[in-house]
């Protein structure tokens, strides 16, 4: 697979100058804000906003939470070469995408004990990502079955609400 390289390069650039994208469909509640003032704090930049050109300037397509939060200190950009559309696409998938990642809960569990957060948002953010690690009840996987009281016929919630995995094979 040929994978193209669409970032065309890193500026450095005012948070303030930044054009916010208004696709961005990610609401950052107080609690998030707070961990991220407190991670930036802590240990500063360590990653690059997303942005493209366009003729009004330099819009978003990731970082929109950082960028308000640096009020007027200056972003590392890394500015893509990409459509609107393109744009709109990382916009809709980048972070979803992450979320989709299962959770190795004993890494998971190991780093974060290793850290030492004191009270503060840090501390909440550890807690939220220790819930990551929690064993979750497994669902139970079998469905559920029925039997119609006049003939017989046993059958799943899904077939009773009109759709059968066999729908396809009933009509052959």
């Amino acid at each position: 697979m040929k994978i193209r390289d669409r970032i065309r390069e890193l500026r450095h650039v005012p948070a303030n100058e930044l054009l916010p994208n208004p696709k961005n469909w990610r609401k950052h509640p107080d609690r998030q804000r707070a961990a991220l003032r407190a991670l930036l704090a802590t240990i500063g930049l360590a990653d690059a906003v997303l942005a493209r050109e366009t003729p009004h300037g330099l819009q978003l397509i990731d970082g929109h939470l950082r960028t308000e939060t640096a009020g007027t200190a200056t972003l590392p950009v890394l500015v893509l070469d990409v459509t609107e559309a393109e744009a709109d696409l990382i916009l809709a998938t980048f972070d979803p995408l992450s979320a989709l990642a299962d959770t190795d809960r004993a890494a998971a569990t190991a780093l974060l004990e290793s850290l030492r957060l004191e009270d503060g948002p840090l501390a909440d953010l550890w807690t939220d990502l220790a819930s990551l690690t929690a064993e979750k009840p497994k669902a139970d996987t079998k469905p559920k079955t029925y039997c119609c009281p006049d003939c017989g016929h046993e059958f799943t919630r899904d077939e009773a609400d009109g759709t059968r995995e066999d729908d396809d094979e009933a009509e052959e």
